[in-house]
C-alpha cells in the first residue's frame, strides 16, 4: 500500500468542519472511540480525517497469553514483586541482558527452564522502518474494515445507511524516527491477530516456529499475505491513493461511497486545516504531529483533546496523601515512567505544552480521568459484539487473540455484567459530548526538571492561564454508552431524510 495522498485528494471545501483523529489503534479503547467518532461525525455533517501512527515493531516477537502469565509469575517468584509491579517489569523490559537489572532477586529459586523464560524480559531490537509500516497499513485495512461493518452498516427503520463519504485514513509514518515505543516488544499486544482468518492463522503459527532469519521472513510474508487478502475483501468500499500513479482521487472515492485511504503528506494536510472552516482534534498517541502543525503555523485553526497527562488532580486537603517529600504528584501506579503517549514522544509532549495557549482551545485529559469511567460491557456490545468484543477480551480480559480467533465466545452469555475502562473513549467524549460524563475543567502548571530522564509533572493551579484538564471523579455506577450512540445516529438518519425531502 505505497501510497500518498496529494493535494487534490486531501483538500476538501472550504467551508468544511474537520475533525482529526490522530491515534494508533492498538488497544480496544482506541477503536470504540474511533467506532463513536465516525458515528458521532454522521450526527454533524463533518469530515474525520484518521490518522494512525506509526510505531516501532519487532513482528517475530510474540508471547501467547499462556507464557505471558507464566513470564508474570517467574518475575514475581524471583522478585518478590507483587503482580502490578510484575507487569511493569514485563511490558518495560530490560536493555541488554537481565543479570544486570536483575541483582537483588533471587535467581537461585528458578529452575533452567524458567530462566529461560526470564529472557523474555529482554527488550528486542526495533525492526527497520519497512516492517513497521507493514503493521501500520494491514492495521489501517483491517480498521477500514471495521468501519464499513460497524459505521456505515447501522440503519434504521425507513432510513438508509450512514454515508461512507465523510470518512478518511492515513498512515502517518513520518513520525516514526522521533517515536521511542517504551512496550517491551517481547509483550506487545498482537492486535493484528483479531483481523485474521484460518488460513492466516495458521502462517502466524507457522512462523511462530521458526527461528533467526526464516522467521522474521516468514511472519513478513504473513503480513503481505494479509494485506493482499484483506484489500481484496474490501474491494471497492475503499480506495487506496497511490504514490506517482493516483487509482483515485478522495472526490472520486466520495462518489462511489469508497473510504480512500493512504500515506500521510504532512504540506497537504497543512493546507487543508488552512482551508477548513474549523477544526477538531483528538490526540490518543504521541504529540509528535500536533507539535508539526504548530510549528506550520496553525495551531489557532485548532481546537485540541489530549490523553496525555499522568497527574492525579486532588483538592488541596488530599494533596499530602499524594505528594512525594518533593512536593510533586507519585507517579508509581504508571505502567511506565510517565503516561505512555508522553513516553512515545517526550520531547513532543513537552513542546506542546509549552505552546498551549497558541491553540485556539487545548484541553487535555488526565489518565485518572479517563480510568475514572467503568462502561457497562452490555453497552459496549451494542456498538459492536464480534468485532470490538474479541479486542476487549484480549486486552482488558488478557485472553489469547488466536484462541479467541479459534475458539469464539458468546460474549453476552459471559461477560454482559462485566465493566470495562476504555480511556481513549472517556478522553473523546470529553470533547464531543463532555456534559454526558458530568467532568470539570481545572488549571495545572507543567513541572520540567533540568533532568529528560525525570518525568513531566503537573500540579494544580490557580490561574486561568495554565492548561486546561479535564477533571472526572471515579465512578461508582457503569456508564451505558449506547444510547448516546444510538441518538446521535437516529438524529443523522433524519437529517439524511430531510435533506432528500
Amino acid at each position: 500500500m505505497e501510497a500518498s495522498t496529494k493535494r487534490k485528494s486531501q483538500l476538501g471545501p472550504e467551508d468544511e468542519t474537520l475533525v482529526i483523529f490522530n491515534n494508533d489503534l492498538p488497544d480496544s479503547d482506541n477503536w470504540a472511540a474511533a467506532l463513536v467518532q465516525a458515528l458521532n461525525a454522521s450526527r454533524t455533517n463533518t469530515r474525520v480525517v484518521f490518522i494512525l501512527e506509526s510505531r516501532q515493531v519487532s513482528l517475530a516477537s510474540y508471547m501467547t497469553a499462556k507464557d505471558q502469565r507464566a513470564l508474570l509469575k517467574v518475575i514475581q517468584k524471583s522478585s518478590g514483586k507483587c503482580i502490578f509491579d510484575a507487569r511493569k517489569v514485563m511490558l518495560n523490559g530490560f536493555s541488554g541482558d537481565y543479570h544486570g537489572h536483575t541483582r537483588d532477586w533471587d535467581l537461585e529459586l528458578l529452575s533452567d527452564e524458567e530462566r529461560n523464560l526470564l529472557r523474555k524480559v529482554e527488550r528486542p531490537a526495533y525492526d527497520p522502518k519497512p516492517d513497521a509500516i507493514l503493521h501500520a497499513e494491514l492495521v489501517t485495512l483491517d480498521f477500514a474494515s471495521y468501519l464499513v461493518k460497524h459505521s456505515f452498516g447501522r440503519s434504521y427503520k425507513g432510513t438508509g445507511e450512514i454515508c461512507r463519504s465523510n470518512i478518511e485514513i492515513l498512515i502517518d509514518s513520518d513520525s516514526l524516527p522521533k517515536i521511542k515505543n517504551p512496550v517491551n516488544l517481547n509483550a506487545h499486544h498482537r492486535d493484528e491477530i483479531f483481523g485474521r482468518n484460518h488460513p492466516e492463522l495458521q502462517s502466524f503459527e507457522k512462523a511462530a516456529t521458526m527461528e533467526g532469519e526464516e522467521r522474521k521472513e516468514a511472519f513478513r510474508n504473513y503480513y503481505r499475505e494479509s494485506i493482499h487478502r484483506k484489500t481484496k475483501e474490501l474491494g471497492d468500499s475503499v480506495k487506496v491513493l497511490v504514490k506517482g500513479s493516483m487509482k483515485g482521487s478522495a472526490e472520486d472515492s466520495a462518489k462511489h461511497s469508497a473510504i480512500p485511504i493512504g500515506h500521510l503528506d504532512r504540506t497537504n494536510l497543512y493546507e487543508r486545516i488552512e482551508a477548513a472552516k474549523s477544526v477538531h482534534w483528538f490526540g490518543g498517541c504521541s504529540l509528535t504531529l500536533l507539535q508539526d502543525v504548530h510549528r506550520a503555523g496553525l495551531a489557532a485553526k485548532l481546537n485540541c483533546c489530549v490523553q496525555a497527562v499522568s497527574a492525579r488532580l486532588i483538592d488541596m486537603y488530599e494533596e499530602s496523601k499524594l505528594m512525594n517529600d518533593e512536593g510533586t504528584f507519585d507517579l508509581s501506579d504508571n505502567l511506565f515512567p510517565e503516561q505512555f503517549n508522553i513516553c512515545l514522544n517526550r520531547d513532543a509532549a513537552d513542546y506542546v505544552f509549552e505552546h498551549h495557549a497558541d491553540f485556539a482551545d487545548f484541553l487535555v485529559v488526565p489518565t485518572n480521568s479517563a480510568q475514572a469511567v467503568q462502561y457497562s460491557m452490555r453497552g459496549i456490545l451494542n456498538l459492536d459484539e464480534k468485532d470490538l468484543g474479541q479486542r476487549i477480551l484480549g486486552f482488558n480480559f488478557y485472553k489469547d487473540p488466536i484462541e479467541i480467533r479459534r475458539q469464539p465466545v458468546i460474549l453476552r452469555e459471559e461477560y454482559n455484567d462485566k465493566r470495562v475502562v476504555m480511556p481513549d473513549l472517556t478522553a473523546l467524549l470529553g470533547m464531543v459530548a463532555p456534559s454526558s460524563l458530568g467532568g470539570e475543567a481545572r488549571n495545572v502548571k507543567v513541572k520540567r526538571s533540568k533532568n529528560k530522564e525525570e518525568p513531566l509533572l503537573f500540579e494544580l493551579s490557580d490561574s486561568t492561564l495554565d492548561m486546561r484538564v479535564y477533571h472526572l471523579e471515579k465512578r461508582s455506577e457503569p456508564f451505558d454508552i449506547a444510547p448516546l450512540v444510538d441518538r446521535w445516529v437516529s438524529m443523522a438518519q433524519s437529517a439524511q431524510i430531510h435533506a432528500t425531502d
